[in-house]
């Protein structure tokens, strides 16, 4: 059963379930991205190689000028459909956004420098981990493969679906990782491919249904595994249902008074056509130090290049003379069981449980008004198309906020409701 729309999220139920795409597709004024959230092995500290789930690539073609450059233009989604559209000239650059993970594939580069030792460094001065097709196609002077098809190939590739590795081949970018793949392909086959993900075929054609989302198992299994020790496990979601809950949350009529402000700490808000003056989001100086203690706010650290998340408890009043609604998060419980990576944050059942139980035993009279989670490194601050599906699915009221923060860049934005729209967001200064 989904969650009704008129109820809030509370304490004790349980969560939806909540569809991951396996490919989003990303677009801003200057650039274009793939969100690929599946699995493949990446070299760790220590040359222990694992499975890690979520990568961010930008993609580099001339055919990829999707929007008309408009200032305080946002990210947005696009539809595979308008990828389909595109035809290439030639083989386009993909490269990994951030340092981290390292990629360990046949097809995908190695940066010289080590990235291990990097980390200090602006992720800009790290050298690029890039695509290597295994055919150099002369695309110009045909109909063109479409981009869609080309970014398919690269993640089919990625979670080593047969035929999209090519072993006998001089146009291989990690010589190393080949002859490991290839061994351990024929001492354990059932590895591949490495998550469960349903992928468009190439016969595949525009108007036609789509399904490209990751498949939910009955239970959870741990996605990295220490291959040097024991075999890789399959990586695998939770499918949840929910309980319709009684009575539903109201804000609390109240006049605001004056509140002391710390202006530096602002949120970076872009006024826009998804974006309102009649909410305001408010973190507690306690609140705020609890998140930023969590994700190194101002810092680099190993566990801060990796999403991060949690959830946030207060209190929500409503103006009665303005009718302006303003969230004051006097809390937060970080979500330390989750999984993050560059580009994706996993909260799994055990990782609510904890927080949820957290709640239930420290803050027991505080409502959960909201969640925070990060985009690391190089990454703006908005909500993705997946962010703003858990929004509406746990978070649908107007009194229900989101916040994302960028703790290398020192940005944070805030924004509420099903629509996630953007509103003003303060921190209290005392």
């Amino acid at each position: 059963m989904s969650q009704q729309p008129n109820q809030p999220f509370q304490t004790g139920q349980q969560i939806p379930s909540i569809l991951v795409p396996a490919l989003e597709f990303i677009q801003d004024e200057a650039n274009f991205y793939v969100k690929m959230n599946l699995s493949s092995y990446v070299l760790m500290p220590g040359n222990v190689i694992s499975l890690y789930r979520g990568f961010l690539f930008k993609v580099e073609a001339p055919e990829v000028d999707l929007i008309s450059r408009k200032e305080n233009c946002q990210m947005t989604d696009i539809s595979f459909d308008e990828l389909l559209k595109i035809k290439l000239s030639r083989n386009p650059d993909i490269v990994l956004v951030s340092n981290f993970p390292c990629l360990y594939h046949p097809h995908f580069t190695l940066p010289t420098l080590s990235r291990w030792s990097s980390m200090i460094l602006p992720p800009l001065q790290i050298q690029k981990i890039r695509w290597v097709d295994y055919e150099e196609t002369n695309l110009s002077g045909t109909s063109g493969v479409s981009l869609g098809f080309y970014l398919l190939k690269v993640a089919k590739s990625l979670i080593y679906q047969e035929g999209y590795i090519k072993e006998n081949t001089s146009k291989i970018a990690n010589n190393e990782a080949l002859e490991w793949y290839l061994q351990d392909k024929r001492e354990h086959p059932e590895h591949y491919p490495t998550d469960r993900i349903n992928l468009p075929s190439h016969k595949f054609k525009p108007g036609s249904s789509i399904s490209y989302q990751t498949n939910f198992d009955s239970q959870d299994v741990d996605e990295q595994s220490n291959r040097s020790t024991q075999s890789a496990q399959l990586s695998r979601k939770i499918k949840f249902t929910i309980q319709e809950q009684k009575p539903a949350y109201t804000p609390i009529l109240r006049e605001k008074t004056d509140l002391k402000i710390n202006r530096r700490l602002d949120s970076d808000f872009r006024i826009g056509h998804n974006s309102s003056m009649q909410q305001e989001f408010y973190l507690t100086k306690e609140a705020f130090q609890t998140i930023a203690s969590h994700i190194s706010w101002g810092k680099y650290s190993t566990s801060n290049q990796v999403e991060q998340g949690g959830i946030l408890l207060g209190t929500v009043y409503k103006n009665p003379e303005t009718n302006i609604i303003y969230g004051m998060a006097e809390q937060a419980v970080n979500g330390s069981l989750a999984r993050g990576s560059a580009a994706y944050l996993e909260v799994t059942h055990e990782t609510w449980r904890e927080m949820l139980n957290q709640v239930d035993r420290i803050y027991p009279n505080l409502q959960i008004i909201g969640w925070y989670h990060t985009h690391p490194n190089s990454l703006d601050v908005f909500m993705s198309g997946t962010d703003q599906t858990t929004q509406r699915r746990l978070f649908s009221q107007d009194w229900q906020f989101a916040i994302v923060l960028n703790p290398h860049r020192t940005i944070w934005r805030a924004f509420y409701g099903r629509n996630s729209t953007e509103c003003k967001g303060y921190v209290l200064s005392e």
